[in-house]
């Protein structure tokens, strides 16, 4: 069962990031360990969307 990413992976991954201290006002980001966590259980597991489990990793 996929859980998140392991923390040693997402440091690595992070760097390659776009980030910003601040942003104009409007919608904020979505946590980027959040989407890809996402991303990568879609990836994985082939299920739809709106399948995706309501999860600390995901959420």
């Amino acid at each position: 069962m996929f859980n998140g990413m392991q923390d040693a992976a997402w440091e690595v991954i992070k760097t390659a990031l776009p980030w910003k201290e601040k942003r104009s006002p409007g919608m904020p980001h979505a946590d980027f360990r959040c989407v890809l966590n996402a991303i990568l259980w879609i990836t994985i597991t082939g299920a739809r969307w709106r399948d995706l489990p309501r999860s600390e990793a995901f959420v």
